[in-house]
């Protein structure tokens, strides 16, 4: 490398980055040079670079609603004007429905507020009412007399599980693991004279 050039290029870095590239002496004699800064200051060049190229394409791919990562912007922005269309705009009739029953304040112990809870609960009865099936109804026909619907109702999953595997203890509820255990013999069985044909 000419001498010029190495004093050139040292005066330059030291200019542009505010950092002498030597650790001692005079920075315009080349000898003196640490590798090391002349390696740093030319990575933070090339990244300068990179990162100028990369934020134009960014901003060219990026929709205008996007906020995250870019310089300026927020979503803390997008939030608040939100919040403000909803506080002083909206009426409860412009709300999406799925949207209501997201954003809604929990009701204690369950994961959905009021609104959820009712269409929830809406839903089933009527799952429950339109299946001629439903083991509960009160069919002449096809339902279950008042005797079998008792027996039905003693059954627990524990005592299905008892009943179709080879375990020989199950705990009262099924699904916790953590309390104690008894014998299989225990939980009751169906009684299935109850189906007998007199």
């Amino acid at each position: 490398m000419p001498k010029d050039l190495g004093e050139e290029v040292a005066k330059r870095l030291d200019q542009v980055t505010g950092h002498s590239p030597t650790e001692k002496g005079q920075p315009e004699v080349v000898r003196e040079l640490r590798n090391i800064s002349l390696i740093y200051h030319a990575s933070k060049v090339m990244l300068c670079i990179i990162l100028n190229r990369l934020e134009n394409k960014v901003e060219e791919l990026l929709t205008e609603e996007q906020a995250g990562f870019r310089a300026g912007r927020s979503t803390v922005q997008h939030i608040f004007s939100c919040r403000i269309i909803v506080e002083n705009n909206l009426c409860p009739d412009d709300i999406d429905l799925f949207t209501a029953i997201v954003t809604e304040r929990r009701s204690n112990g369950a994961i959905v507020g009021p609104l959820g809870q009712c269409i929830i609960a809406d839903m089933f009865k009527r799952f429950r009412d339109g299946d001629r099936f439903f083991f509960e109804r009160n069919d002449p026909l096809i339902g279950f007399t008042e005797a079998q619907l008792n027996a039905i109702k003693k059954i627990s999953m524990s005592s299905l599980i008892c009943i179709t595997t080879r375990t020989s203890t199950m705990q009262d509820n099924a699904f916790l693991f953590n309390t104690s255990k008894k014998p299989c013999s225990e939980f009751p069985v169906l009684d299935f004279g109850l189906w007998k044909q007199t």
